[in-house]
């Protein structure tokens, strides 16, 4: 349960990374546009259009490997659940944390019994 429940939040993790790196890519193809329009007009040095054109290749680059990521996270899960790889996971509701109610005084003496040197100073009053 423990593996599958990992799986499931590295799947959402790497989903998130990706949809940030897509929107990353996005960023970076728009301030190259804008780059590219500026040096066409004369109002920015052409080193910037290859910085910046530099700046998508690696944000595709960010894109390619998180969706390997992603699309490994996908298979761990699909193996742990055993579920054919083409049927989507689709976000689910956290699952639920279950509480129980502690005994406070049966804590507390688990808690002093644990303390050696309560435990010693006991030990040695009634010595």
């Amino acid at each position: 349960m423990f593996d599958t429940k990992a799986a499931y939040y590295g799947l959402a993790r790497a989903r998130g990374q990706l949809a940030l790196s897509q929107d990353l890519l996005r960023a970076s193809q728009e301030f190259d546009s804008l780059t590219r329009q500026g040096v066409e007009l004369g109002s920015r040095p052409a080193v910037e259009q290859i910085q910046s054109g530099i700046e998508v290749v690696r944000a595709r680059q960010q894109v390619t490997l998180t969706q390997s990521q992603a699309d490994r996270a996908q298979a761990a899960l699909d193996t742990l659940m055993g579920r054919s790889p083409e049927i989507p996971v689709q976000a689910l509701a956290p699952l639920p944390t279950v509480f129980t109610l502690v005994d406070h005084d049966a804590s507390l003496r688990q808690a002093l019994a644990a303390r050696t040197d309560i435990t010693s100073a006991e030990a040695t009053a009634q010595a």
